[in-house]
């Protein structure tokens, strides 16, 4: 991109782009080189993606800044990623940065139960937003030493409210699990209370007394035929209250929930079940809703059929 490898017509070559089919979007492709516009200026370069993890090189002309990186998370976080490292390059660093991790044993957690193990990191956002942003993390289910299948895809975490009180609500996106569904849809709703009286590690017992502090929903999501529009849902799994979980939250997160525009770090063990019954009971007596609901206009109603 400096000019000291190639010729000048070589280069002029690779940098000639042309809309070009990737990954269920469209990219600026030229020869072996891709152009993609972030907020800190155009990008070139290229990635690829294999077997579980992706490795990207790219080179930021008006910054003079090369970033490459290997990872293991999925296309739409890198974005964040790649714009948090050019504005921290920029800014000369962050000497007061403080790298958070949950303590020792933290996720160490009794294999016999099923669990929602998760981290997020990203900005507060506010309800029904004009742009959807997202933050980087991990969410998976585990159960008996097994990994279900994954939910992350596009972490977001807005602040709104539940009957008049303020809660964060965390959702991500993943694989379906039930039938003909098209998405698994994990919900995590985080109340007031839970930023505050934690231990000196940052970490809380989350139990029956306190588990609308942190409460986990899984829902499988159905789109309407020949479009990627969701007309159908159904609650599958609840946090189960009867075994305690745990929550950590990093340093600037334990004097009080954030506001829309302030970072959230917060990690969990959220214990979860998904025996009919129970999800039965969770839905009639605390989602006020049925176990599936219909789209009915631009009203939602029970399903006339519980599948």
């Amino acid at each position: 991109m400096t000019g000291r490898l190639l010729k000048p017509a070589t280069m002029e070559q690779m940098s000639d782009t042309h809309p070009a089919a990737l990954l269920g979007g469209l990219t600026e492709y030229g020869l072996g080189l891709q152009n993609i516009p972030s907020p800190e200026g155009e990008t070139w370069g290229h990635g690829g993606l294999n077997f579980g993890y992706q490795t990207q090189t790219w080179y930021l002309p008006e910054h003079d800044i090369t970033i490459s990186h290997i990872h293991n998370f999925l296309l739409n976080w890198y974005d964040k990623l790649q714009n948090d490292l050019v504005a921290a390059v920029k800014a000369g660093g962050y000497p007061d940065f403080k790298a958070c991790g949950a303590p020792d044993g933290f996720f160490d957690v009794p294999s016999t139960n099923t669990w929602f193990k998760w981290a997020f990191k990203g900005p507060v956002t506010a309800d029904l937003p004009s742009e959807r942003i997202d933050g980087n993390g991990f969410f998976r289910v585990e159960h008996d030493g097994s990994i279900e299948p994954v939910v992350g895809m596009y972490p977001q975490v807005v602040r709104t409210e539940r009957a008049g009180k303020p809660i964060l609500r965390l959702t991500a996106y993943g694989a379906p699990v039930e039938g003909d569904a098209n998405l698994t849809m994990l919900t995590l709703e985080l109340s007031e209370n839970l930023f505050s009286g934690l231990d000196a590690q940052g970490t809380k017992v989350i139990g029956q007394g306190n588990a609308e502090e942190m409460f986990g929903a899984l829902t499988e999501l159905y789109w309407a035929p020949g479009t990627k529009t969701v007309n159908k849902f159904c609650y599958t799994g609840f946090s189960n209250v009867q075994i305690d979980g745990h929550a950590f939250l990093c340093e600037g997160n334990r004097d009080g929930m954030p506001e829309v525009g302030d970072t959230l770090r917060v990690m969990g063990n959220v214990p979860v079940s998904s025996d009919p019954d129970y999800v039965d009971y969770v839905v009639a007596n605390v989602m006020k809703s049925a176990r599936c609901m219909c789209l009915d206009g631009t009203d939602w109603i029970p399903c006339a059929t519980p599948n």
